[in-house]
């Protein structure tokens, strides 16, 4: 899961979960196509970020 950017390892055993992760438990990321899925519109491109933490640009 961390290779994939839905878990990031902060070291010595302890994981936090990303806003991927995140989406990905709600169904919002189709994992086949890294993609996110907008419930409004067809699916939207999930960006990948440089340490895998958000999705969003950072933004909240």
């Amino acid at each position: 899961m961390a290779e994939n950017g839905l878990v990031r390892h902060l070291g010595n055993g302890v994981y936090i979960i990303t806003d991927d992760g995140e989406a990905y438990l709600e169904g919002r990321l189709d994992t086949e196509n890294w993609r996110y899925i907008d419930e409004d519109a067809d699916a939207v491109e999930a960006s990948e970020s440089a340490d895998g933490e958000t999705s969003n640009g950072g933004a909240s």
